[in-house]
């Protein structure tokens, strides 16, 4: 709904996750909601894998649509699809779908018009009577994604669905998830920050982003902010020095998360060496700098630079 009450899309509050007594994230806190989010990063990949039932949350807590996720009361109510589901083999598309559906309590008539309408829905129909075994890994993908448009679900959420996916291939996936897009909220994590690649041209087609370490939300808002922030890097830090953090901010740098991960804002061309000798300044190493993904620019010349005084930077859809 558009109130102003509306519940977030995912809402992470002190939330530690584990997966078989090792700890994948801890502390992380995040509100974020959109029509398309990506969420990004190691603590991305760990939220997500809670979401999935792959790893459980063993502090705070984990939301999406409202719905607690350490009481699995998402399930059946907002649309799941895993990252590397194995499918049941000798069974066409179309059967493994119904058999879906059926196992998350649908009648038999719920289960195949839900079928019938996820894959129309999603331009898949062509997939409806072909084998289990015979699909390519990114075929399994569209359908994994089809299986999780449940009927009245408020959200589809899909964990990492470009893994493994080269570039002619990661068209199709976008092309189901920019479908699901239409129809209801979807979010979408990939583990890598500095996206690449197919990996790019996802975050290209979010409205928001987060970028989550293990330990913080890095950053979050909407993608069109990211342009007018300029170029940003996420920087693993050795020490927990707060003194060094207060300088970077006085020097403009505007830190951001909590250490030993930060994330920094990098305007000029010296940005690095005067970060460089800031870090040397307060005896603090430097471990790891990524850089964060930025939208494209415009290509058209003819649209005016987005000025600091701009309220809202031009939304590149």
């Amino acid at each position: 709904g558009n109130s102003v009450t509306s519940t977030p899309l995912l809402s992470l509050h002190h939330a530690r996750i584990d997966r078989d007594g090792s700890l994948l994230c801890e502390n992380i806190d995040l509100e974020i909601d959109g029509p398309r989010v990506v969420v990004a990063g190691p603590g991305a990949d760990a939220v997500l894998e809670a979401i999935c039932m792959t790893a459980n949350v063993s502090k705070g807590h984990v939301r999406i649509s409202g719905y607690d996720v350490s009481t699995r009361s998402h399930v059946g109510r907002v649309g799941i699809a895993p990252s590397d589901l194995p499918l049941p083999q000798r069974m066409s598309v179309e059967q493994y779908l119904i058999l879906y559906y059926r196992t998350l309590g649908f009648s038999k008539r719920e289960a195949n018009h839900a079928t019938m309408t996820s894959l129309s829905d999603l331009g898949l129909t062509h997939l409806a009577s072909r084998q289990s075994n015979s699909l390519t890994l990114s075929e399994r993908k569209a359908v994994t994604i089809a299986a999780a448009m449940l009927p009245n679900a408020p959200c589809l959420v899909a964990h990492s669905p470009l893994r493994g996916i080269e570039k002619p291939e990661s068209h199709g996936i976008l092309s189901v998830l920019g479908q699901v897009a239409n129809r209801r909220q979807v979010l979408v994590s990939t583990s890598r920050w500095d996206a690449e690649g197919v990996d790019a041209e996802l975050m290209a087609g979010a409205t928001h982003i987060a970028f989550l370490s293990r330990h913080a939300t890095l950053w979050s808002g909407p993608t069109s902010h990211l342009f007018s922030e300029g170029k940003q890097a996420a920087l693993l830090v050795s020490g927990t020095d707060d003194a060094f953090v207060r300088a970077l901010a006085q020097q403009g740098f505007d830190p951001t998360g909590k250490l030993p991960r930060i994330v920094v804002r990098i305007d000029d061309p010296n940005g690095t060496s005067r970060l460089l000798s800031i870090a040397n300044e307060y005896d603090v190493a430097i471990i790891q700098m990524i850089p964060l993904w930025q939208p494209p620019r415009a290509p058209s010349s003819s649209e005016p630079e987005v000025g600091p005084n701009d309220q809202e930077p031009p939304s590149h859809d």
